[in-house]
């Protein structure tokens, strides 16, 4: 977990940007019961059936945007209408959606390449690496729609919390039908000035494939770096290329913090949004583009499962639907999917009785796609490589700061929900499932390998180390190898050493415990131990232990170590988890997107 450092921060700089963001000229504190240690809060939502009259004359202003960007060919980018401080989130923290095994090569999966190649991150980067064996990250809101910069990015992200929202697999219907990584977080890496746009670091090849595309300019990425030298001479924070004036972004741009991530009080939904001020009826609560996915069967999953020995040992194919699905829009008479990827509207929650937003397509200046809802047809959308479509949800009543935002997601999945409740009943050995997180939370000393064999963990959980193979492999000592060829030997020891960015979630590695001691002297009061590395899914080959080598690394400290999930025995990958898209009303779709009809 986070060391004691990062969460005193993590929870100060939390505090501050919620107490800019929200509307503190009403007086409804009776309505939020925070709990801001998790960088989260619990609302109760006793407005909903009876709400009080929202006062017009105190309705805050916005703080942070959806408006064009400053980069040539960018299309839209965030910016802040605040001033932040450095190291002070930029944005509502977030949830994180991870896709595992999804290969873009699937027929008829375009659009999927799309998504995975311009606005998913590698599963590593979130801690998703044990979920499949090759895993994307979906990050809305900041994650994919922040434009990028090699040289002036100005926020990075923080880690993800991990935990099943108190949907237990041995007693909730809702168990593996949301993401368990939220709480997702970007701070401010170097002071935003008011109107600054949010930037993030992509890489120098995010620079290099536009240019080639001729979606930008060529030269930008040097002219990048050499406005970055020209700020540094000036002893400058920001750059005046990528401001925006302040009363311009209120008159063209879309608010994009008016929600919150909260515990939701709706029986078995886990987590949903909130609304950080009040908003009137009629007003746009959040504004939500979307990517398309042409076709659902891109979707399905096929994972390769092996029996238990009672059974034969045997292996079996089974197939089941990504969890990314529950988060997409989509129409029981269309083949196609729309992902929503802006701040907090993948936690916007079902009310079939009393829903205060409904769903439209954007009536903004910055809806590019409105000729596709007008006049494109199914085969048009399906064969286009652009993005540019965006839906918005409209506040249906005043709505009172504090109170859950819900949507109402159509007859047909109302109906798929009821069935799945009514037929619902936890896998065999839900009751032996031990979450990794609770793991972390509840264990000191971790067990050798000769302990475990009388004394074993859940047989859902591995041990992990924060460890980079491409460091220490340098200074291994052979033991057991050929003195004449060294990259042959068979086993490598190499003590455990603390390097700038080890504890970064792609270095996080399985490993075996086989010895455990004490520190001496000053350090006696430590427990180090030795452990084997091994080789996992994702890692690129320079962190890949050859094969035939034995890498055993010494004296690691307890706080390298995870608790993890074995490939594929989170919730997400539950047999039995609640699948379905949510419904866009028959009276928006167009009927020439209607290929199933």
């Amino acid at each position: 977990r986070n060391n004691v450092l990062l969460l005193t921060v993590t929870i100060i700089a939390t505090l501050i940007i919620v107490t800019h963001a929200v509307d503190t000229t009403v007086n409804d504190d009776n309505l939020k019961q925070c709990k801001e240690s998790n960088g989260s809060c619990e609302y109760s939502s006793t407005t909903t059936t009876s709400p009080r009259k929202v006062d017009r004359t105190n309705v805050p202003p916005c703080f942070l945007y959806l408006a064009e960007s400053t980069i040539e060919g960018g299309g839209l980018g965030i910016f802040s209408a605040i001033n932040i401080p450095r190291g002070v989130p930029v944005a509502p923290s977030d949830v994180v959606i991870q896709l595992h095994d999804l290969f873009p090569q699937k027929p008829r999966a375009t659009n999927i390449s799309l998504f995975i190649t311009h606005y998913a991150y590698d599963g590593q980067e979130t801690g998703g690496q044990y979920e499949g064996r090759l895993v994307y990250s979906a990050s809305p809101g900041v994650g994919m729609l922040s434009n990028g910069h090699p040289a002036l990015y100005n926020v990075l992200p923080h880690v993800p919390e991990v935990d099943e929202a108190d949907l237990p697999r041995t007693t909730s219907p809702g168990a593996g039908a949301i993401t368990h990584y939220h709480n997702y977080s970007y701070y401010a890496q170097r002071p935003i000035e008011a109107g600054g746009e949010v930037l993030l670091n992509h890489g120098e090849n995010w620079f290099r494939e536009r240019e080639a595309k001729g979606v930008i300019r060529p030269g930008t990425l040097e002219a990048a770096k050499k406005e970055l030298d020209e700020m540094k001479s000036k002893g400058e924070t920001n750059s005046k290329k990528h401001l925006r004036p302040v009363e311009w972004l209120v008159e063209n741009g879309l608010c994009l913090d008016n929600l919150r991530e909260g515990r939701s009080k709706i029986p078995n939904a886990g987590r949903g949004a909130f609304a950080a001020r009040s908003m009137l009826k009629g007003s746009v609560v959040a504004p939500a583009p979307v990517l398309q996915i042409a076709h659902k069967d891109v979707l399905q999953t096929e994972k390769v499962k092996v029996m238990q020995r009672s059974s034969g040992g045997k292996e079996m194919v089974v197939k089941g639907r990504q969890l990314l699905l529950n988060y997409c829009f989509g129409h029981p008479k269309s083949s196609l999917l729309f992902y929503p990827y802006s701040p907090g509207v993948n936690l916007i929650n079902h009310s079939p009785t009393n829903p205060n937003v409904a769903l439209r397509w954007s009536t903004s200046n910055q809806h590019r796609g409105k000729d596709w809802v007008d006049n494109w047809s199914y085969d048009d959308i399906e064969q286009s490589q652009e993005t540019g479509l965006m839906m918005e949800f409209v506040a249906l009543r005043d709505i009172h700061r504090g109170e859950e935002i819900t949507l109402d997601y159509g007859h047909e999945w109302e109906t798929a929900w009821n069935d799945h409740v009514r037929g619902w009943y936890p896998v065999a050995g839900a009751e032996q499932y031990t979450p990794s997180y609770v793991m972390d939370d509840v264990v000191t000393l971790l067990r050798t390998e000769e302990e475990q064999r009388s004394h074993p963990y859940p047989d859902n959980i591995i041990t992990s180390c924060f460890y980079r193979y491409s460091e220490g492999k340098e200074e291994a000592q052979n033991i057991g190898g050929s003195n004449q060829n060294p990259s042959k030997r068979e086993t490598a020891v190499v003590p455990w050493k603390m390097t700038r960015g080890l504890f970064e979630l792609n270095n996080l590695r399985p490993c075996q415990v086989i010895r455990r001691e004490k520190g001496v002297e000053k350090d006696e009061k430590q427990v180090y131990y030795t452990a084997v590395i091994r080789n996992r899914y994702g890692l690129n080959r320079a962190e890949r232990i050859p094969k035939g080598e034995t890498h055993i690394v010494t004296r690691i400290p307890r706080m390298a170590f995870r608790f993890t999930d074995k490939i594929y025995t989170t919730d997400q990958h539950l047999e039995n988890a609640f699948r379905h898209f949510i419904g866009i009303p028959d009276d928006i779709f167009p009927e020439g997107w209607m290929d199933l009809a």
